[in-house]
């Protein structure tokens, strides 16, 4: 399936506390690279004690090419700091995954990833004709399992030692979630009666 140019995406997104700011590679590069020496952050995310190089990062994060890869950063709309990065990415069969890394952590536990994501997924849904959000996510990541549920994705399989987890010494179980066909169509309906996009 080869993907048309989303516009939308590659303007700002903007939701009731955040704007969504497109970056390119090297300014993702930058801050996902920054964020990733928090040792916090990477238990949750890549489960490897030791930080990337710089060229690990860069392999990791892929291009911005405004068809099947795009990069944002998370402003604050009050202060205009950014306080995380959010990547996503489509495959075939119209469906996107996410990876989001929330390098502020006094946001933390804030419903940030959930807000920022039900905008996104609203220009997904009507711009793109997107039909399934899929992401898997380390099983201990609680607060991303949590953030997935709020956002009414089902919980559709589970990956047993997938990988290892460093800091746990032991292998780590990811569990994948779904939103799709009606239930993502109806989530997209009331998210829009909520406000959840004020402007793309």
């Amino acid at each position: 399936m080869t993907h048309r140019r989303i516009e939308a995406l590659r303007r700002d997104i903007v939701t009731p506390r955040f704007v969504l700011r497109p970056l390119t590679r090297w300014q993702m590069l930058r801050l996902q690279h920054h964020y990733l020496k928090d040792e916090g952050i990477r238990a949750l995310l890549t489960l490897r004690r030791k930080p990337p190089s710089l060229w690990q990062s860069f392999r990791r994060i892929g291009r911005a090419n405004g068809r099947t890869r795009f990069h944002h950063a998370i402003v604050d709309r009050t202060t205009k700091a950014v306080i995380g990065i959010h990547s996503t990415r489509l495959t075939p069969f119209r469906t996107a995954n996410f990876e989001v890394i929330l390098g502020d952590r006094t946001w933390w536990g804030r419903d940030v990833v959930p807000e920022i994501r039900k905008a996104l997924i609203i220009v997904l849904v009507r711009q793109a004709g997107l039909e399934q959000m899929l992401n898997r996510v380390h099983s201990r990541n609680y607060g991303s399992v949590l953030n997935y549920g709020k956002l009414g994705f089902e919980h559709v399989g589970t990956s047993h030692m997938a990988a290892y987890d460093e800091f746990r010494d032991a292998p780590a179980d990811f569990l994948l979630f779904s939103l799709r066909g009606d239930a993502l169509r109806r989530s997209v309906d009331a998210w829009e009666k909520e406000g959840a996009l004020v402007a793309a």
